[in-house]
């Protein structure tokens, strides 16, 4: 039987072609947005990695912790 997920499949795990665009629009949103409250902007930057807005959200340093593994995570996903 064949498989949806052939091995010479070329394009599986390509993304987002447009990630790029999509985490400067985030990031600008996050950086002039005052209308959003923590909640909202912590997860618009857990998509793209904007620690200082997950942070804002963060209770206890597990919270923390998970922020900046979560951020950290992000950065080494970044199209180049």
């Amino acid at each position: 039987s064949s498989s949806n997920l052939d091995d010479d499949d070329q394009s599986f795990g390509t993304g987002n072609p447009n990630r790029n665009l999509f985490k400067k629009t985030i990031h600008s949103i996050l950086s002039d947005s005052s209308e959003l409250n923590i909640y909202e902007k912590s997860l618009l930057g857990v998509q793209v990695g904007h620690l200082q807005s997950i942070l804002d959200a963060c209770k206890t340093w597990e919270d923390c912790l998970w922020a900046h593994y979560t951020a950290k995570l992000e950065s080494l996903t970044d199209i180049v």
